[in-house]
């Protein structure tokens, strides 16, 4: 087995290379999403753009050209690039840009097909689905203890908004006036 790179080791996943349409080629790297992203591989799971868009980061920098991969005092440029991002707040892998929304519509059919397969089933759906798993039964877990403490909370709530209610009532009604008031006032003459 390779020794991994430090890129894997920080962004699990692989470097593969997207065909665009009018045959040219990028290279790109499918992400393995950490846990906390799993809610949007859900979210996206059943749209072939979307989760390529989520999923994917293309190279900064195009060796075939000369150009170096984008480094870290060019974080400024970075930013530029990831507020087009379509996933903005997903972290991207060093030596990559995050692709903007819309991307995913400039592959071939067989190219987006080949990468959906790559970053959906064969990197995201099972850790996704895993995590689904545990997120459901951590609900059911949770759930009879939200119900219990509703049940012990609701009469005390009960009584509080009952009482604040009341002082607000109070606080809100205007004091009576006296027949001895108006006669003394200046507008009564």
């Amino acid at each position: 087995m390779p020794k991994p790179t430090p890129l894997q080791v920080f962004f699990a996943g692989e470097p593969a290379t997207a065909e665009l349409f009018g045959g040219r080629r990028v290279g790109v790297f499918i992400r393995e999403l950490p846990a906390r992203y799993h809610p949007l591989v859900f979210r996206c799971a059943d749209r072939i753009g979307d989760l390529l868009e989520l999923c994917l980061y293309v190279r900064a920098g195009d060796p075939a050209n000369g150009e170096k991969p984008l480094e870290r005092k060019s974080w400024p440029k970075l930013e530029q690039i990831r507020a087009q991002a379509r996933f903005p707040d997903v972290s991207v892998p060093e030596g990559y840009w995050p692709v903007p929304a819309g991307w995913a519509d400039n592959l071939t059919p067989a190219s987006a097909r080949k990468l959906f397969g790559k970053a959906g089933d064969e990197i995201n759906f099972t850790p996704a689905a895993e995590t689904g798993k545990q997120l459901v039964a951590a609900k059911e877990w949770k759930m009879p203890l939200l119900l219990e403490s509703e049940e012990v909370l609701a009469p005390f709530v009960e009584r509080l908004s009952s009482s604040l209610i009341s002082s607000l009532t109070a606080l809100s009604t205007p004091a009576k006036s006296t027949a001895s008031d108006s006669s003394t006032s200046p507008s009564a003459g």
